[in-house]
């Protein structure tokens, strides 16, 4: 699958991602902080055409989940 071969990429050129897991609705990466922040960025191709809003984004260290960051809902539109 596609999907596997790019995340695998992206832990090959980023130490800072350690692991993945790929859900049925969402894929979970677990990664190390480092000086200066990451950045992160992804694309996807959607299968139909369709007027949604993502959930909101969550990031947090998992030992404590106090320290975390919520990125808003973004709204997107296939044709």
């Amino acid at each position: 699958m596609a999907v596997f071969k790019l995340l695998q990429a992206a832990m090959d050129a980023d130490s800072s991602i350690s692991r993945y897991d790929i859900l049925a609705d969402r894929i979970v990466l677990y990664m190390w902080s480092k000086p200066g922040g990451t950045k992160f960025n992804f694309k996807f191709k959607p299968r139909y055409a369709i007027n949604a809003k993502t959930p909101a984004s969550t990031v947090y260290d998992y030992y404590n989940p106090e320290a975390n960051a919520v990125v808003s809902p973004l709204s997107f539109a296939v044709k």
